[in-house]
């Protein structure tokens, strides 16, 4: 597990040595990704719960054929042009890993860089909140979910044309992206205490109703999406308390931040109400802890609405609360490590350097 940290430790040192104070500078940015790229791409095969199935996908592949043939797969196409392109520069899978963080986190970083009031905190969280070590699983998923950081870059600025676009390639990698197309309409809205009731009854007869919207989807995401519907598993109950209870923790907040700062703030902190309100429907209704990998999509808000509450908020000025806001982030991070996607113990590509 303490790779994991020397990782995050690494990147922020990056960040520390490299950023002008309040400027986010292009180098700290290469850098840090250049490392968190190749982390994910030298790992094992047996690194993350999903990563053998990717792996073996690609090992399928025994020759080139363009155009894209899906009619034998229930890939999306985005990702099979990505699996296709890694197998024309080499056989070997590192390939395949580093060309799907590369998407991921270069993605998400350009998206941490247009929008956050303060990076290397927003990096911080984007790593110990588990967003980053989604990568290592949800591979398509997280890709789409990183498309995500760029339309939510659009929503931020009412371009309704540019957030549908990358929604769209999004859907390329992952089509469950598509159900993000109405929060254009509710994310940018101002909080209140009575919206988020009525976000709240309208999540749990979504959830109800869930086989309708699965007829949007191909049968083979019915058929996966279905089985979470259906298995009726309840884990996850510490996972959805933590965020529950955080989100709450940045409603208290709201009534510090500044003028200026609030439009933004309230659009970040939506988006973490939608996330809260997936553990909780969740939780509730015992439905399978897979479905919590939709709150991926609105990861965005937490990422990004913490500088706001570092900088405006007055008990933040103390070093007491910002040692307890990181140490409350390291503890979830290591016990995210030791639960979630068999990420422990971190394993090289055992073929890499033969």
């Amino acid at each position: 597990m303490i790779i994991y940290f020397i990782i995050l430790f690494l990147v922020l040192i990056v960040f520390s040595i490299l950023s002008k104070k309040g400027e986010n500078n292009n180098l700290s940015f290469y850098l840090s990704g250049f490392i968190l790229v190749i982390f994910p791409a030298f790992r094992s095969s047996n690194v993350g719960t999903d990563t053998n199935n990717y792996v073996g996908s690609f090992q399928n592949l025994k020759y080139l054929q363009l155009p894209i043939d899906k009619t034998n797969s229930s890939l999306e196409i985005g990702y099979l042009m990505l699996e296709k392109a890694a197998y024309f520069i080499s056989n070997q899978y590192w390939v395949l890993l580093f060309l799907i963080a590369l998407l991921s986190v270069g993605l998400s970083l350009f998206a941490i860089r247009k929008m956050s009031l303060n990076a290397r905190i927003s990096i911080f969280i984007y790593i110990t909140l588990g967003f980053y070590l989604f990568l290592f699983n949800g591979a398509r998923q997280s890709i789409a979910a990183s498309f995500f950081g760029i339309s939510f870059y659009f929503l931020v600025k009412r371009n309704l044309k540019y957030y549908l676009f990358w929604i769209l390639v999004g859907a390329f990698f992952h089509k469950t992206i598509l159900i993000m197309i109405p929060f254009y309409f509710i994310l940018k809205n101002e909080f209140s205490i009575k919206k988020l009731f009525y976000y709240s009854i309208l999540s749990f007869v979504a959830l109800t109703f869930l086989s309708r919207f699965l007829l949007l989807f191909d049968e083979a995401t019915i058929d996966r999406y279905s089985v979470y519907e259906d298995r009726g598993a309840q884990g996850g109950l510490l996972l959805s308390l933590f965020f529950i209870v955080m989100t709450f923790v940045l409603i208290r907040f709201r009534k510090y931040i500044k003028t200026e700062n609030l439009a933004y703030f309230n659009i970040y902190l939506n988006t973490c109400v939608f996330s809260s309100i997936i553990y909780m429907v969740v939780s509730l209704t015992g439905s399978d802890v897979n479905f919590l990998r939709m709150s991926l999509y609105f990861s965005f808000g937490y990422i990004l609405i913490w500088p706001f509450i570092l900088n405006d908020v007055p008990m933040f000025n103390r070093l007491l609360p910002r040692v307890a806001f990181i140490g409350i982030h390291l503890v979830f991070f290591g016990i995210y490590l030791s639960k979630m996607s068999n990420l422990v113990p971190y394993e090289f590509n055992p073929n890499l350097f033969p």
